[in-house]
């Protein structure tokens, strides 16, 4: 099962923060797990590196998530690029290993 690792950045002045909260979509990882989904075609979760309050900003947080597609890079971030929200962009994605967890293996966080 691929595992894909993004570099996401957001102004995050509009949003409850990184944490989805329950049903409500107005989070990063809300608005990021929707349009996932909707590539893939079922409920797929996102899991993140580290959360942020509401109204924080984030210039590179590191996230992953796995599907049983193959896609390529460039189909993601194209797809990124044209449903997720102006101030919440995807600038990087990698296809990595599957023992890869964001949170796990973040190397150091600066607030």
């Amino acid at each position: 099962m691929p595992n894909y690792r993004l570099e996401i950045q957001y102004d995050g002045g509009r949003y409850k923060g990184w944490q989805k909260l329950g049903n409500d979509e107005n989070t990063i990882q809300g608005k990021l797990e929707k349009v996932i989904s909707e590539l893939v075609g079922k409920d797929t979760e996102i899991i993140g590196c580290s959360r942020t309050d509401a109204g924080v900003h984030a210039l590179c947080q590191v996230a992953n998530f796995r599907t049983e597609h193959n896609f390529s890079e460039k189909e993601i971030m194209d797809y990124f690029l044209r449903y997720l929200p102006k101030d919440i962009s995807v600038t990087d994605v990698k296809t990595v290993p599957d023992r890869f967890h964001a949170r796990y293996n973040a190397k150091s966080k600066t607030y």
